[in-house]
């Protein structure tokens, strides 16, 4: 029986070690690199954005009848004045 305690214990401490000498050899991965140029934008202009998009009454109601189409139009007309670059690249796709 003391035998079994003088194992497990010899065992308890190369686990530590183990785990001690891992520990101190480990070196992490080199991160993304990050760029030093900071993104410009107007803080404004993309308030005023937002403002004039949430203007739209484009309330969705699972009775199509109930819902105002001249509101969404609206909404898909100020998206090119507002966001030319987007409209350029991107397709607009009506969902049925």
């Amino acid at each position: 029986m003391k035998y079994l305690l003088v194992a497990l214990a010899a065992v308890i401490v190369v686990l530590l070690a183990v785990i001690v000498l891992r520990t101190l050899r480990f070196k992490p991965k080199p991160g993304p690199k990050v760029f030093d140029n900071e993104e410009k934008f107007d803080g404004d202009k993309v308030v005023k954005n937002l403002q004039a998009l949430v203007r739209c009454k484009t309330i969705s109601n699972r009775d199509p009848a109930l819902e105002d189409e001249a509101e969404f139009e609206k909404l898909i007309n100020l998206l090119p004045e507002l966001y030319p670059n987007v409209w350029e690249k991107c397709e607009l796709m009506r969902m049925p």
